[in-house]
């Protein structure tokens, strides 16, 4: 989902974060019954607790993963160290006799930040190597500049030169968006992790195409560079606001609005992310009425700004349909390959039963 900016401090939590941070470890646990896994625990903390050296703290982590998949009852922790501040999951219990199913979930604008990938880069070779295809196929095939030596994003030791509260030129938005996303992908496929499930919005259904197989790599990179220099061209057609209302009430809303300012449109519903929850796209003026409209102290509503330059989702991109679609013709030309993961399509909103073709992907803008 494209995400937002909740309140004036994420600019400052984002600040002082730094890339000297401890790493973090998961650290997956089992047993036969959920009181066994609380004494496992204990034992492992009170074994482990003092162990601080990274190289050691991954290695217990991968043989505990390892360890838990034979046992029923598993519980799960994300942290630097397996001390007593350490905070576990609640117990479940898992069937062993079930198939589980996995669906990988891509995300649109929005959580984009200067150190995101730099564990990863750091801890997994086969990460850092597509991050690094993925920045070769945009140089040689597409004949763009290197998005790491522009950006200094991604790789470990080099100093990131974009802004540190996320709000970055669109290009970049789209590019490294994609590039961690394919990245992820290659992590979990290099781990013999399987899925039969994928689903993206916005800008994620490039990387969902990547992982549903209906692209290969340097088709997906290829609609990112698409995708990017239309977006980059509408730049400034607009803006977004995330609601904390239901789609009637946010319709409501814009008739309101739409009707102080005496226009005929100019606002639209840009994406349902729950039932209470949706996004508005429009003009600048009339995005900023409807923030004014939902922080009325009589009504007051949750509404935040999205860190976005452009009205996305709505007919304000429209004068970017024949540059986009001329700019597909390299990467989609030829048509795409045959799926190996069942896709949810947010575009259509049902299980997909269409081509991820040019098409389908300006539906998707």
């Amino acid at each position: 989902m494209e995400t937002f900016e909740t309140a004036h401090d994420t600019s400052k939590a984002i600040t002082s974060t730094t890339s000297s941070e401890k790493s973090l470890h998961l650290f997956s646990i089992g047993s036969l019954t959920e009181p066994s896994l609380g004494r496992w625990k204990d034992t492992l903390i009170s074994s482990f607790g003092n162990v601080t050296d990274d190289k050691t703290l991954r290695t217990i982590a991968r043989s505990l993963a390892r360890q838990s998949r034979a046992y029923p009852a598993r519980s799960f922790a994300v942290a630097s160290t397996l001390s007593a501040d350490t905070k576990f999951s609640k117990p479940v219990l898992t069937n062993g006799n079930s198939s589980p199913k996995l669906c990988l979930v891509f995300s649109g604008q929005g959580p984009q930040h200067i150190f995101m990938g730099r564990q990863l880069a750091e801890s997994y070779p086969a990460f850092l190597e597509a991050i690094k295809l993925n920045d070769s196929i945009l140089v040689n095939q597409y004949k763009q500049e290197s998005m790491l030596e522009r950006t200094g994003l991604f790789v470990p030791g080099v100093e990131t030169k974009l802004a540190a509260n996320g709000v970055w030129p669109v290009r970049e938005v789209v590019l490294s968006l994609v590039f961690i996303q394919i990245a992820l992908v290659d992590l979990v496929r290099s781990l013999g992790i399987q899925y039969q499930f994928v689903v993206g919005h916005s800008i994620g259904e490039i990387a969902m195409g990547y992982a549903s197989g209906h692209y290969d790599r340097e088709m997906a990179v290829g609609i990112a560079v698409a995708r990017s220099a239309a977006m980059t061209k509408a730049e400034g057609n607009g803006a977004m606001v995330a609601l904390g209302v239901g789609v009637q009430k946010a319709k409501a809303m814009m008739r309101k609005v739409l009707s102080k300012a005496k226009a005929a449109s100019g606002l639209w519903i840009a994406g349902i992310n729950s039932p209470q929850a949706v996004t508005v796209a429009g003009t600048h003026e009339l995005i900023d009425a409807m923030v004014e409209l939902a922080n009325d102290p009589k009504d007051k509503i949750f509404a935040a700004k999205l860190r976005v330059g452009c009205a996305f989702h709505t007919p304000l991109m429209e004068p970017q349909e024949e540059l986009f679609k001329s700019l597909m013709q390299e990467p989609l030309g030829k048509g795409t390959n045959k799926p190996v993961a069942r896709v949810m399509s947010t575009a259509d909103g049902k299980w997909l039963d269409r081509d991820l073709d040019i098409d389908y992907c300006w539906d998707n803008i």
